[in-house]
């Protein structure tokens, strides 16, 4: 996964197989969900600090909740919701993160996630997951998810607590309107771009959101769509493959954004945002 992203992002044009976006760019890297044999990182914002990156692509959860199935197995507990569930303690870190990188000055692209499949989360996928949402947590997207029609919610905020793939726990444990209602991150909106992958018929041209792809949504201003499906990049030992996700969709504009900044080395990052932003083709809000 992470060879294929990076190749897609900075593949070097030497001559061999296929060339990144920011094909002179340097690459560093960090491992924030850990794997069997790669451990996380204690801090993985830190790390990109450390390297003096300046622009990050991140393609991880968290998914929309519950899963249907955890590997091979069915989630017994699993049921569409039309929401994206947030742990308190998940969503703050989030934001810490966020910030620290935006007072760095780096660029922060985040792939929206692959929940909108209709055996996944299609509902709740009407809005990135993770990161890309986090400029959607006002004071009043926070009371929709107390309204008495639960389709108005964006998102629910629970306790640390919570099964978060069992809902039949959640009612119990969604927090008091009281103790979330003042939280607020708009502000970092402008900070970051997040990215749904696209799906282009080679015959028509026709572009569509890819099936998988969550939305754009009411995140529509720091979204955008680029490719994302049978993107041929690198693989391990030495071969190149293809592989589909919005994974593979935000290495093209993380890629953009280092072409960028090496262009203009003066501009800031919400700079160079905005002109990725502005500069896209507007289709629609989805």
């Amino acid at each position: 996964h992470g060879t294929h992203v990076m190749g897609a992002a900075a593949a070097a044009r030497n001559g061999v197989g296929m060339i990144g976006v920011a094909y002179d760019a340097s690459i560093a890297h960090t491992v924030a969900i850990p794997n069997p044999g790669y451990p996380a990182s204690k801090d993985w914002a830190q790390d990109l600090l450390d390297a003096k990156v300046s622009v990050m692509n991140a393609s991880f959860g968290p998914n929309a909740r519950p899963w249907p199935r955890f590997g091979n197995s069915l989630n017994p507990n699993y049921s569409l919701v039309n929401f994206q569930m947030l742990s308190q303690g998940e969503m703050v870190d989030d934001a810490a993160e966020v910030q620290k990188l935006a007072n760095a000055d780096i660029v922060m692209v985040f792939s929206t996630g692959n929940q909108r499949s209709p055996w996944f989360q299609p509902l709740a996928a009407k809005v990135p997951a993770g990161h890309g949402l986090l400029p959607l947590i006002t004071p009043a997207n926070t009371a929709l998810g107390y309204t008495s029609n639960s389709a108005d919610a964006i998102y629910r905020i629970y306790t640390d607590e919570t099964d978060i793939q069992n809902p039949t726990t959640w009612s119990s444990n969604q927090l008091p309107l009281s103790q979330v209602q003042a939280v607020d991150y708009s502000s970092l909106a402008g900070t970051l771009i997040a990215v749904s992958a696209a799906d282009i018929n080679a015959t028509t041209n026709a572009v569509t959101l890819a099936y998988f792809s969550n939305q754009c949504g009411a995140a529509a201003d720091w979204c955008i769509t680029a490719p994302g499906v049978d993107i041929y990049s690198t693989v391990p030992m030495n071969k190149y493959g293809e592989k589909s996700g919005t994974s593979m969709a935000a290495p093209l504009v993380a890629g953009g954004a280092a072409v960028l900044r090496q262009a203009f080395p003066y501009m800031t990052a919400r700079q160079i945002i905005e002109v990725l932003l502005t500069t896209a083709t507007e289709i629609d809000n989805s």
